[in-house]
């Protein structure tokens, strides 16, 4: 998309958002649109820690979002 694209990660687990976000700045490394990827996160990308599925659930119902 573009440098104002947002990205919202929900999980139950820190583990995942670490992994996660090791995997990324791993991936962006090959990307050639790079520097578009970087600022979009790290001006519009969160990652939410929620205590179940359920509430990640409601969360994701919650957000306006375009993809899930």
């Amino acid at each position: 998309h573009d440098e104002m694209a947002k990205s919202i990660l929900i999980t139950t687990s820190e583990k995942i958002i670490r992994e996660t976000e090791l995997e990324i700045e791993k991936q962006i490394q090959t990307l050639s649109r790079m520097r578009i990827i970087e600022s979009s996160l790290e001006n519009y990308a969160s990652a939410l820690i929620v205590q179940s599925i359920e509430e990640a659930i409601e969360l994701s119902n919650d957000i306006d979002t375009e993809h899930l």
